[in-house]
């Protein structure tokens, strides 16, 4: 699922963070991927490579980290 409108992402981003902070890391990685899909932010690429990184899934957390230090 693609977010069209600025809404829609900020929604998605809100309900991404939420899952965070209740620990729920697939609900997390999905819902980051899908607005990573849409656009690749700095702060998107920040919140997937936390939630990667508590996935165990290092190689990509890494590279997400990377990319939205970059950014800052």
């Amino acid at each position: 699922m693609r977010c069209c409108s600025t809404a829609d992402r900020r929604a998605a981003f809100e309900a991404g963070s939420h899952a965070i902070a209740e620990k729920r890391w697939e609900d997390a990685h999905r819902i980051f991927s899908n607005l990573w899909k849409g656009q690749q932010s700095y702060d998107v690429a920040l919140h997937l490579g936390q939630v990667e990184f508590h996935l165990k899934r290092f190689r990509e957390a890494a590279t997400h980290l990377a990319y939205g230090m970059m950014l800052l």
